[in-house]
């Protein structure tokens, strides 16, 4: 099994009306809510989704260096892969790792469902 595909889905959602909450011994004001999708596809099919961190930064980061990282890498063997970055880039590439995690645990399930 290989990585054949890594996605990063920004996705914001304007709310009906902002929403004033305590922050700090302040408050703060809510506008929308933003969020991250992220999908890793492999060539068996099977296909893992968790959430990220839901900013462009992040995006760019899985698209720029993450996703070529992983492409053509077995997601079975993710404790094994030498991912080397800074703080911020290692956070993010540890977002990535859940759905490729969520990716292997559906092939063992396939297998062990035939």
């Amino acid at each position: 099994m290989k990585i054949t595909e890594v996605e990063a889905a920004l996705m914001s959602y304007p709310l009906p009306e902002p929403m004033v909450m305590p922050f700090w011994g302040g408050e703060r004001t809510i506008i929308k809510r933003d969020a991250m999708l992220i999908r890793v596809k492999a060539d068996n099919g099977l296909i893992g989704y968790a959430p990220g961190p839901a900013h462009e930064r992040a995006a760019n980061e899985i698209r720029e260096t993450i996703r070529p990282f992983l492409l053509g890498k077995d997601p079975r063997t993710w404790s094994t892969l030498d991912f080397k970055g800074d703080r911020e880039i290692t956070k993010t590439y540890r977002a990535v790792e859940s759905p490729s995690w969520i990716s292997q645990q559906n092939s063992r399930a396939s297998l062990s469902q035939k």
